[in-house]
């Protein structure tokens, strides 16, 4: 695997993001799709695990969804969600960046991929290798997400979309995958370059990587001034899992 420099962003809700070996409490309230537009989950699993990929602490949502699980203080970390066993949830699994204090990590965060919805974005992606069987033990990792580029605007559909970019996914260990991209009308492209007018990437196949460095998402863009540039974000997901990164967000420089 390529040597990386990890981009992990500060959650919005935290502040501070100093090394500390203490930890703080991250509450929060787990739906089966993303932006808490869909179900509450009760006795999903949340799973936090540290930059080294020690697990930090595992709880289970109460019925109404809610959980309060600890996390590294000051520093990076990542979640691991899984719904009940038995309902076809897909583990799915987010990072985030700790400040020093306990913290509500925000609406529709963290989320557990219901069956229906990722039965959607397998269909979205028709055509794409390893769509189809993708979700499972034995099929990898998938990570999608839409590539914009950061904007101090507040409101995230006002930062635009980034067409042009280029994603590929190195686990620790294992082949390094690259990114599938819709055309103008929202479909799988397979002669698609990068990414279209939606934004929209997905990457299937991924060898899982929950210990050691884990997986290295790099995105390749071209900033307001035409320089192309990459960054990196790092995440932590098991065999038959999802990480969703919607926005995965580009810098201008």
């Amino acid at each position: 695997m390529r040597a990386i420099v990890v981009a992990l962003p500060c959650l919005s809700v935290l502040v501070g993001c100093l090394p500390s070996g203490n930890t703080v409490t991250m509450s929060g309230m787990v739906y089966d799709v993303p932006n808490a537009a869909g179900s509450v989950v009760g006795s999903a699993e949340v799973r936090t695990i540290d930059a080294d990929g020690v697990q930090v602490d595992a709880v289970t949502t109460d019925d109404g969804g809610e959980f309060s699980a600890l996390v590294p203080e000051g520093d990076p970390f990542f979640v691991q969600v899984d719904g009940p066993a038995g309902l076809g949830y897909v583990p799915t699994a987010f990072s985030g960046n700790a400040g020093l204090n306990d913290f509500d990590a925000g609406t529709g965060f963290p989320w557990v991929s219901s069956a229906e919805w990722f039965a959607e974005l397998q269909a979205d992606w028709e055509g794409c290798p390893g769509a189809d069987s993708a979700g499972v033990a034995g099929a990898g990792v998938v990570v999608v997400g839409e590539v914009r580029m950061w904007l101090n605007v507040g409101d995230i559909d006002d930062m635009p979309v980034q067409q042009g970019s280029t994603v590929i996914v190195s686990p620790e260990t294992g082949a390094e995958v690259s990114g599938c991209y819709h055309d103008d009308e929202g479909l799988y492209d397979e002669g698609a370059s990068g990414t279209g007018a939606d934004g929209l990437f997905a990457v299937f196949g991924v060898a899982p990587g929950v210990s050691g460095e884990g997986l290295a998402v790099l995105i390749e863009y071209d900033d307001t001034s035409g320089v192309r540039r990459p960054v990196i974000y790092q995440y932590r997901a098991e065999d038959g899992g999802l990480v969703p990164i919607y926005p995965t967000f580009v810098y201008d420089e």
